[in-house]
C-alpha cells in the first residue's frame, strides 16, 4: 500500500479537523432540533433518532477527518522514505 503524499505546510490549514466537527456538530444539532419540535414522529421514533445521531456523527467525523490527518507514525514513515531517497 502507497503512503498519501502529506498537504504542503505553506498552504494546509492549521486545525483541519476543527471545520470537520464544527459542521458535522451543527449538521447533528440542526438533525437533533428538527426531531424535536419540528418533525412529526411518534416518541419512540423521535428518541431512536436523538440517540442514533451521537454515533453517527462520531463516525463521520472519523471518516471525513481521516483524509485531512496524519498519525505520527505515518508521518515518520514519510519523513524516513524521503530520506532514503
Amino acid at each position: 500500500m502507497s503512503q498519501p503524499v502529506p498537504p504542503d505546510p505553506e498552504t494546509a490549514a492549521e486545525e483541519p479537523l476543527a471545520v470537520v466537527g464544527i459542521l458535522t456538530g451543527a449538521a447533528s444539532a440542526a438533525i437533533g432540533i428538527l426531531v424535536s419540535f419540528g418533525v412529526h414522529v411518534t416518541p419512540a421514533e423521535r428518541d431512536a433518532i436523538l440517540i442514533g445521531i451521537g454515533p453517527i456523527t462520531a463516525a463521520v467525523v472519523w471518516l471525513w477527518g481521516r483524509r485531512r490527518v496524519f498519525s505520527p507514525a505515518t508521518v515518520a514513515t514519510l519523513l524516513a522514505a524521503r530520506k532514503g531517497r
